[in-house]
């Protein structure tokens, strides 16, 4: 009876103890696992979205002619140490009155855009939109706006200072600070009426630039077919260009000089389909990212000539972006050309209204604009809205 009372005790603690040490690696396991996934979960979460040498990097500057003012926020994806992927959309809607060609509501652009960064040195961009933001015509056709890669010599984290950078595929040529298939990074309604008659391109080549001194200074030089977006290069055109820019900081402000420059031969001279272009463009930036206030000033000299006539089209334009407080700014726009390779007399526009921040991916503009060219004037008003986000 004594033995079996004390085998069951010695049965009944090893029970015990085995249920306590099975229960102590369920309990250590388990805080193993936790640790580990807290340990995974955190280098996730602590893995930064890699800068990109894109147009949505440059929304605080005005590297590549980009202008500043871009209030829409990007959001990038990290899928990788080395690699990223984001993208932008924005839509603009609007409504004009008053004009005698076209009035009532509109959607003047749509864009979808996507980019990010593959390993250390390639950013990428693809954009699709509207071919009617570039033009007149009234196309219902998505196109592609952006396509392109750059090949940075310096690596993403090492770009602070200098870069080398090759560019290749489908965008506009470094040109001007309001010149960009892109408003989301201009805060102005619409592009300038010049840059639609002398110089409003898309083109398929190859830019080389360099960005040094802390990017205070800026020197690209660039080849394209000069065909622009639509048709492939089948008249040997051959299209070049060069930009220098050199930037002054000082504390939060910003003053910019620069130039653009554009050289177009299509064909040899007395061919029907010759065609010799060139533009000259000198500008001035001064930037108060604070105040949400910006002068944009630029004066341009050009030859357009082809198998029927010759013209030497001079003029410029003053472009004011003046905030007067956290939702509520001033816009006004002043254009000149001397001619226009379109119309056969001046070019002359005067536009100003309010414009409303609504949210930081919405903004609004309510614009008056007196358009003078060829010899006849329009009149008219117009309200549009741009998400970008």
């Amino acid at each position: 009876m004594g033995k079996e009372l004390a085998l069951k005790s010695i049965s009944l603690v090893l029970k015990v103890r085995s249920w306590g040490l099975l229960l102590f690696i369920i309990i250590f396991s388990f805080n193993v696992f936790s640790e580990e996934n807290k340990t995974e979960s955190s280098s996730v979460e602590s893995t930064d979205p890699l800068p990109l040498d894109s147009p949505v990097e440059k929304s605080g500057d005005t590297r590549e002619g980009k202008a500043v003012n871009s209030s829409s926020a990007k959001t990038v994806e990290s899928l990788s140490p080395t690699h990223s992927m984001g993208f932008n959309i924005r839509i603009d809607g609007g409504y004009s009155g008053g004009g005698a060609v076209s009035q009532g509501f509109s959607i003047p652009s749509i864009r979808l855009s996507g980019y990010g960064t593959a390993g250390k040195y390639l950013d990428y961009r693809l954009s699709l939109g509207q071919t009617r933001e570039f033009s007149t015509a009234s196309l219902a056709q998505v196109l592609p706006v952006e396509a392109y890669v750059i090949f940075n010599v310096n690596e993403i984290e090492n770009r602070g200072d200098s870069n080398l950078k090759f560019k290749a595929g489908l965008f506009s040529p470094t040109f001007n600070p309001l010149w960009t298939p892109d408003l989301s990074y201009l805060n102005i309604p619409d592009f300038n009426e010049t840059h639609r008659a002398l110089f409003l391109s898309r083109e398929a080549g190859a830019e080389l630039s360099w960005e040094g001194f802390r990017q205070r200074l800026e020197v690209s030089v660039g080849a394209f077919n000069g065909t622009g977006v639509f048709a492939e290069n089948t008249n040997n055109a051959k299209a070049f260009t060069g930009y220098l820019k050199v930037n002054f900081p000082f504390e939060s402000w910003k003053i910019s000089l620069g130039t653009g420059n554009y050289v177009l031969k299509q064909a040899a001279e007395g061919s029907v389909n010759y065609k010799s272009t060139w533009v000259t463009d000198g500008f001035m930036v001064i930037e108060i990212p604070e105040w949400k206030s910006q002068l944009v000033v630029d004066a341009f000299s050009s030859q357009f000539e082809d198998s029927v006539r010759s013209i030497s089209p001079k003029g410029g334009s003053v472009v004011l972006n003046l905030g007067l407080g956290k939702w509520l700014g001033v816009f006004g726009r002043y254009e000149y050309s001397t001619q226009s390779p379109l119309l056969s007399g001046e070019l002359r526009q005067v536009q100003f209204g309010p414009e409303i921040y609504f949210d930081d991916s919405v903004k609004g503009f309510f614009t008056y604009t007196q358009l003078d060219s060829g010899g006849s004037q329009e009149k008219s008003f117009a309200v549009r809205m741009r998400l970008s986000m």
